[in-house]
């Protein structure tokens, strides 16, 4: 839901404040939730600031990879962070 609500927010020509915050909580937050079941069962803060952080290292791989590759655009990263996170999900629901 998360990753649909971005993509619709940034593409509704919305103002650029809600789309920044959008995007912003697409980076640091999305990837990371998709892979919060797989997380040890700790306290909530915990899972969220690790969350956050795979969050971010993602975001940080993904967009050096494209930037080697020559290929870097801010739609680029955020199209493949959604792929990861709806990946994650999928992954979870249809797991054994």
């Amino acid at each position: 839901m998360a990753v649909l609500a971005v993509v619709a927010i940034t593409g509704a020509g919305l103002a650029e404040p809600v789309r920044a915050m959008a995007v912003l909580a697409m980076i640091g937050f999305v990837p990371g939730a998709g892979l919060l079941p797989w997380l040890p069962q700790s306290g909530l803060t915990q899972r969220v600031v690790i969350a956050v952080a795979i969050s971010l290292s993602l975001t940080a791989i993904l967009s050096e990879m494209l930037a080697i590759a020559g290929a870097w655009s801010a739609e680029g990263v955020i199209i493949g962070l959604a792929a990861i996170g709806v990946t994650a999900i999928l992954c979870r629901r249809w797991a054994p």
